[in-house]
This record gives C-alpha cells, structure tokens and sequence, in this order.
C-alpha cells in the first residue's frame, strides 16, 4: 500500500475542470481525491487493530513513506490528518511499551512532514527503507 500511495501523491488527484477552447471551465469532473484513499488504506486496518500496536505501527511506517512523498501543504495535511486518527485509535488497554511504538513511528510522520527525512528514519524499522 504504501509504494501505491507514495505514487499517487505524485499524480494529480480530484476533481477536474475541463475548459472550451476559450480557456473557461465548463465543467468539473469529480474524482478521488488523496483523503479518500487514505480513508481506504488505513480505515478498516485502524479501526479493527486499534489493540493491535503492531499494525498501527505498520500504518504509520506507511504514514511515513508517503509524508516524504506529498508535494504541497495540502497532501501534508492529509497525511497529517491519517497520523493523528491512527494515533487517537490507540486502545486505552495497550501495555505503555507498546504505545509508545505508535506514539514514536507518529513523531516520525510528523518529522517526515517537515523536511527532516533522514531524522525520521532513525529507527529500526527505517533502516530497510530506502526513499
């Protein structure tokens, strides 16, 4: 999923306006758009692994990948926006060690985010990675 999504960031993504020859739209085309596949890929995973520390981590590692691949504050936004709901999923009954496995690869995202891509992968997970 995440080789997909880290394609799709470069692609652009929905709706489309297609104009005459005058240059006027015309219409608009509706498409989907990266919160929807974001909604798609992690959705499901995040609601029923919410105890599960070990996918949420694997969401996030995604999170990551993709956090390096958004082109404008949009994108970064959503992917922003996918973090922290994978992050707020976290069941209250996850034993502390584990949490803080979501709670670091969700920094990541987040240094990911902001330009600092060697930083955000320092991590064991990282180190078979290559962006």
């Amino acid at each position: 999923m995440a080789d997909l999504l880290v394609r799709l960031a470069g692609s652009r993504l929905g709706p489309t306006v297609h104009e005459d020859p005058d240059g006027v739209g015309r219409a608009v085309v509706p498409d989907r758009d990266l919160r929807y596949y974001l909604d798609l890929a992690c959705g499901q995973l995040r609601r029923y692994a919410a105890a599960e520390p070990t996918v949420l981590v694997a969401l996030l590692r995604m999170l990551r990948d993709l956090a390096v691949a958004v082109r404008d504050e949009e994108d970064a936004a959503e992917v922003r926006r996918a973090a922290d709901t994978v992050r707020d999923t976290l069941a209250p009954s996850v034993h502390t060690g584990d949490a803080e496995q979501v709670h670091d690869l969700h920094r990541r995202v987040m240094t990911a985010l902001a330009g600092r891509t060697v930083e955000a992968y320092l991590d064991r997970s990282g180190e078979t990675r290559s962006v």
